[in-house]
């Protein structure tokens, strides 16, 4: 039986918003690292800040991720158990 339509939108826009992390934390770093650049005078922040910012995007990814698999795991288990 196909999944309900309100399912599939909510699924569809769970992971578009992962899609749109990386981007947006790579240039959260570097905004963050361009104030701070501004602030010790070196250029050298804005390229951790990028680095940084990507790193804990791709960590918030890898952490829904896991968290997904895990429940479609236990749901698949709930549902071999009922049949």
């Amino acid at each position: 039986m196909p999944e309900r339509p309100e399912k599939t939108m909510a699924m569809l826009g769970k992971y578009l918003s992962l899609a749109f992390l990386v981007p947006s934390g790579a240039l959260a770093g570097y905004w963050l690292g361009r104030f701070a650049s501004h602030w010790v005078h070196a250029d050298w922040p804005q390229g951790v800040g990028v680095v940084v910012g990507v790193l804990a995007a791709a960590y918030k990814v890898f952490e829904q991720l896991w968290r997904e698999a895990k429940r479609d795991d236990r749901e698949s288990r709930k549902g071999s158990a009922s049949d």
